[in-house]
């Protein structure tokens, strides 16, 4: 047998030459955007929401309708689009700037925004009017910049550095950056083990799920022997046999679907169906109806249990719409499928829990595979979600008020563009992340490091560690902290602060890149098939 040929070393020109070729293809994904290629995931990550992000944002705010007697009004967004950084002077004049200007007046580099909003009386269009909503902050060097085309004498004309990376905002007249934030992907089970001062506290399966137009956390939790479940739109905890009858399962059928091994364990918990008088589904519907919303008849809370079941439970399942909610047919094979997915949440915690067996390396939080890194852009984006939220109430109110005191309300008239503006600035001045969607996160927008050139690309490279409680550094447990090995290739296994933020602030590999898309599903379903896979269930 013929001996292998030995590996051979690579030497400091095949170095240079990767290197050489990575920057070069980053280089030309950037295209005319004169950025580092080191940071091409945050340009990339902003013009996703510059050229589609806005537009998703419209597709998925509901219609505002107004609670007014007399002829039935609905104000629509149609579409958002993005004006060119500029000033607004004292004298109510836009002048357009450029970044150093913002910096030295202490000024907010952003662009206005601009709603296209149609108003319907009894269906029929009566209003349609383009107007100023709220600033959007700009990021330097980007394709909506105005230094974006600018040649490097030209750069320095306006008083810009040729061999600035850009990549950040300038607020108030300093420059910041947005951290990149790890966070637990959605759509995707992850189990763990939760440990209280080393004491066993609490086993916890958990998926966060993500629809079209809703999304939220759903936990399975075994605490001190009890099994329950958190779920968006119910204010507390309640026991996960109630859930499943809610979803139509018999006590016979959730003894079978756990499993023999967990029979007894299974039967325990459906004592509490007898305590909770729980007889029937629609029982289970109105006690889950009842911890959403205070109602006063049975059936306002059955239909309140199944709206939440149905709108709020899962949504990356499905999301049932008024219409289908009063499908009975449709509801059972939803509600189904849903229950499907909590029994194997609940197989998950009982395995870990009596079978004494490790977190299997795809459940596993801190595997790669079950992170995403959430930049400039997607961070912009849930900010500006829950800022339209608080304009639409604004303008809800607004109209109200107006109709109220004999006024014929106007679009221009009821959009308040400060509720937008105000809560984007706060968001990236002070750091403090507020979205609906999770707690406050702290920490998000820092002040771009500028010591050296090095540092400050270190700096928009960085990426810090999120929980469901914030990204404060006291909130992460100790594991999330530890190398893993699905690290390598990703992230620096060196570069990370030393003391309480050790694990917590880490850093991407030299080679790293974040893919800022999403994958057709409906492409990679036919891709599965066609080498043969066939669909869970089959």
């Amino acid at each position: 047998m013929a001996e292998s040929e030995p590996v051979k070393e690579l030497t400091t020109e095949d170095y240079k030459a990767l290197l050489r070729g990575f920057i070069g293809r980053n280089e030309e994904l950037l295209g005319d955007v004169k950025g580092h290629p080191m940071i091409i995931h945050h340009f990339l990550s902003y013009h996703w929401l510059v050229d589609e992000g806005f537009d998703l944002l419209v597709e998925t705010m509901e219609p505002l309708i107004p609670d007014v007697e007399g002829p039935e009004y609905r104000i629509e967004f149609e579409r958002i689009e993005i004006g060119e950084p500029s000033s607004i002077e004292p004298d109510g004049a836009r002048r357009k700037i450029y970044p150093m200007e913002a910096r030295l007046r202490n000024m907010l580099y952003s662009a206005p925004l601009y709603a296209e909003i149609v108003m319907y009386m009894d269906g029929e269009e009566v209003e349609r009017d383009n107007v100023y909503v709220g600033e959007f902050p700009v990021m330097v060097r980007s394709k909506i910049c105005n230094t974006y085309g600018l040649s490097e004498e030209e750069l320095a004309e306006v008083g810009e550095d040729p061999k600035d990376p850009g990549g950040y905002f300038i607020i108030n007249g300093s420059e910041r950056v947005l951290m990149s934030l790890e966070d637990i992907a959605p759509n995707r089970r992850v189990a763990e083990k939760i440990r209280e001062r080393g004491v066993l506290d609490e086993i916890r399966s958990r998926v966060y799920s993500r629809g079209k137009r809703y999304r939220g956390p759903v936990d399975i939790i075994d605490r001190k022997g009890k099994l329950v479940a958190d779920i968006p739109a119910v204010y507390r905890r309640f026991p996960v046999v109630i859930l499943l009858r809610a979803l139509g399962m018999t006590e016979k059928e959730i003894l079978m679907s756990v499993g023999r091994e967990f029979a007894t364990v299974m039967a325990e918990q459906l004592r509490v169906l007898v305590q909770e008088e729980i007889a029937t589904q629609e029982d289970a519907l109105e006690y889950i109806g009842q911890l959403s919303r205070p109602l006063e008849t049975r059936e306002e809370r059955i239909e309140r249990g199944k709206e939440v079941l149905g709108k709020y439970f899962l949504p990356h399942i499905a999301e049932l719409t008024d219409e289908e909610l009063m499908d009975d047919e449709r509801v059972e094979e939803v509600f189904r499928k849903k229950a499907e997915e909590v029994v194997r949440m609940v197989r998950e915690v009982l395995e870990l829990k009596y079978k004494r067996v490790k977190v299997k390396s795809v459940r596993d939080r801190d595997h790669y595979a079950n992170k995403r890194i959430k930049l400039a852009g997607d961070l912009l984006f849930e900010a500006y979600e829950y800022a339209f939220q608080q304009l639409m109430r604004e303008m809800k109110y607004q109209f109200e008020r107006a109709f109220a005191r004999g006024r014929e309300p106007s679009i221009r008239y009821i959009v308040r563009p400060d509720k937008v503006t105000d809560h984007i600035r706060s968001c990236m001045a002070t750091g403090t992340w507020r979205t609906g969607h999770y707690r406050p996160r702290t920490g998000v927008s820092q002040i771009l490091e500028r010591h050296t050139w090095m540092s400050t690309v270190s700096h928009l490279r960085r990426i810090r560690a999120a929980t469901e409680l914030g990204v404060g550094k006291w909130s992460i447990p100790k594991e999330a902290r530890y190398l893993h090995p699905t690290h390598m290739g990703r992230l620096c296994p060196n570069e990370t602060p030393e003391g309480a933020n050790c694990g917590a602030i880490k850093n991407l590999a030299m080679y790293a890149e974040v893919v800022h898309y999403d994958v057709d599903e409906d492409e990679l379903m036919e891709i599965l098939e066609d080498i043969g896979l066939v669909p869970a269930g089959e």
